[in-house]
């Protein structure tokens, strides 16, 4: 029987066989006073799956295709949801609580880039079944609340929570962050990993003083990673100057939907309401901003000058 290892991210304790290597913090004290309560125990295990769809014993429905392909997304009848990955292996989801992965037979359980696997897709996958909205956007605690940044994969989100955390802003999440509606119908960031996924040019760009793990990843400040007030969400543009505007709550909610994870199939009526009634709640309780800037290193302290001004 494999060891486990206890971390915790997005406020929920995860339990993993110590085989694998998880860019999460390593935790075991789940008492803090405002941690959100409610959440289960994810639990994430070494198993043998299917290396492609054809040979699950299951009826399967495709519910994300990446655009670059290699890496797709099936439902099964009983809504558990396979990764297949070409390369790394596979992934299977079950009912929010169990993780199980089997790497291709090239790739060990302990390298990184399944821990990635398993920590990105994976540990989102298993946070939206339980029902949290899990959004493709990094966030910082800028003044004690959160501020997020979406926007398709490429657009600068991890940048822009470097660039932030350099100037001494915490940063929350990174690609995923997971938002809940707390006991006072707020909106809420729930911390995720600790560490950032930056190249070495945006590393130096930013000077920042933080911990180097490896090449592209770095660690931040852990000491004010707890759930905080969601004060707004930037959804990130590339321009040729600074400007912000708000959008409508029509179009903050096409925003959010189309940047959040959710995985069901298409004449779903029931999840695709449920997933508009969550994208609408939050595009009318938090400001949800089109950002437009610069694309370059030397703007990232006029961008963050800019992102400290949207709090009032």
């Amino acid at each position: 029987m494999n060891e486990t290892c206890v971390y915790e991210a997005f406020d929920r304790p995860i339990v993993a066989d110590d085989t694998l290597s998880l860019p999460l913090s390593t935790r075991s004290d789940f008492d803090r006073p405002n941690r959100t309560d409610g959440y289960s125990v994810i639990r994430i295990r070494h198993g043998t799956l299917p290396d492609y769809p054809d040979a699950v014993a299951a009826q399967l429905e495709r519910v994300y295709a990446d655009p670059s392909g290699g890496f797709d997304a099936y439902l099964t009848d009983d809504e558990t949801i396979y990764w297949f990955d070409d390369v790394i292996g596979t992934i299977r989801v079950s009912g929010g609580t169990e993780i199980v992965v089997s790497p291709a037979e090239s790739v060990s359980i302990s390298d990184p880039v399944v821990g990635r696997f398993v920590s990105g897709p994976g540990l989102r996958t298993a946070i939206g079944q339980q029902g949290d909205l899990v959004v493709h956007a990094s966030a910082v605690v800028v003044d004690g609340a959160a501020i997020a940044f979406t926007g398709p994969s490429g657009r600068g989100k991890s940048t822009a929570a470097a660039a932030c955390a350099a100037h001494g802003h915490t940063a929350l999440a990174d690609d995923a962050t997971v938002i809940a509606r707390s006991r006072g119908a707020a909106a809420i960031v729930l911390p995720g990993t600790d560490r950032l996924s930056i190249s070495d040019e945006v590393k130096e760009a930013v000077n920042s003083p933080v911990g180097a793990i490896d090449s592209d990843t770095v660690t931040t400040d852990t000491r004010e990673r707890e759930p905080r007030p969601l004060a707004a969400i930037c959804v990130l543009e590339d321009g040729d100057r600074f400007e912000t505007t708000r959008l409508s709550s029509s179009q903050a909610t096409f925003e959010l939907m189309r940047m959040s994870d959710a995985l069901y199939a298409d004449d779903d009526r029931v999840a695709l309401e449920s997933h508009t009634a969550r994208a609408s709640w939050l595009a009318e309780t938090v400001p949800v901003v089109r950002f437009q800037r610069p694309r370059s290193l030397s703007a990232l302290d006029e961008f963050v000058a800019r992102v400290e001004a949207i709090l009032p």
